[in-house]
């Protein structure tokens, strides 16, 4: 059974097997004064049921650094890793049901996903060798969590997908990842566009997507949302000579930015104030 944590440190507990860790983590500060700001962070990587489905090495290392990095920009971060289908379902319902009582709500996924019949879904890691005849049994349609965020009428939503696209056996059988129009308040940051694959990081810490965007969040996380993804975009896609070129569409109806620069606003691009 999963083990369910609420600490003043990041807690990380693995359980041998497909069995997940969940971590929802609060620093001291958080537990004194109400925090504006929550995020989903999950990593699955751990996949051995499908032949089809390769283990992946960077997942929980880029959800483990995305938790910290948004902890330290004040997020009140709930934490899953390699998880089950129900796991999925059950922690993600519960970030849904807390999320509506934050202005700022971040759900980051790093793992397998596929496309079927214009529905985007996520693989848990027990995800076993039928699940290609049965992806809507056996997936988690992240469409629902994304068009459930974008009912709210306030604040904002970011979705951010690290999904490895570079498993042939299914790639070549199941379409490309379905962009929609995020709903109005919500941004969609993809890590690689349609027909594109997502470099899982070979040697290194982080697959190459979550390392820029890791990069950007700590080196300056005053800039507006968009020109952010927009360099990590920029970024990822020189690293890899064009190879993997992210994807973001936005539709928030205002300016954002993870942290506000000395005078209390966005930048535009690094140094620049927003322009009253």
């Amino acid at each position: 059974m999963a083990r369910i944590s609420l600490a003043v440190i990041p807690l990380l507990v693995l359980i041998a097997g497909v069995a997940p860790a969940i971590v929802i983590a609060a620093d001291a500060a958080s537990q004194k004064a109400p925090q504006d700001r929550i995020a989903l962070v999950i990593g699955n990587g751990a996949y051995r049921r499908s032949p089809s489905l390769a283990p992946l090495k960077n997942p929980v290392n880029d959800a483990r650094a995305m938790g910290i990095a948004l902890k330290d920009l004040g997020f009140d971060v709930m934490q899953l890793e390699d998880a089950d289908r129900q796991t999925m379902r059950d922690v993600i319902q519960e970030f849904w049901i807390k999320a509506q009582r934050y202005p700022i709500r971040v759900f980051y996924y790093a793992g397998h996903a596929v496309s079927l019949d214009r529905v985007n879904y996520l693989i848990p890691v027990d995800a076993d060798r039928r699940w290609e005849q049965d992806i809507s049994g056996q997936g988690y349609d992240v469409d629902e969590l994304v068009e459930s965020l974008g009912r709210l009428r306030s604040g904002v939503s970011i979705v951010v997908l690290d999904t490895c696209r570079t498993n042939k056996l299914y790639s070549r059988r199941l379409p490309q990842w379905v962009r929609r129009e995020p709903p109005l308040g919500t941004l969609v940051a993809l890590s690689t566009a349609n027909g594109g694959v997502a470099f899982d990081g070979r040697g290194a810490a982080h697959g190459i997507y979550t390392k820029y965007l890791l990069d950007n969040l700590r080196r300056q996380p005053e800039l507006q949302v968009e020109q952010l993804f927009k360099h990590v975009g920029a970024a990822v896609s020189n690293e890899t000579q064009q190879v993997q070129k992210p994807w973001m569409k936005s539709n928030l109806l205002g300016d954002f930015c993870f942290k506000a620069a000395a005078n209390g606003e966005c930048l535009y691009s690094a140094g620049d104030a927003i322009a009253k």
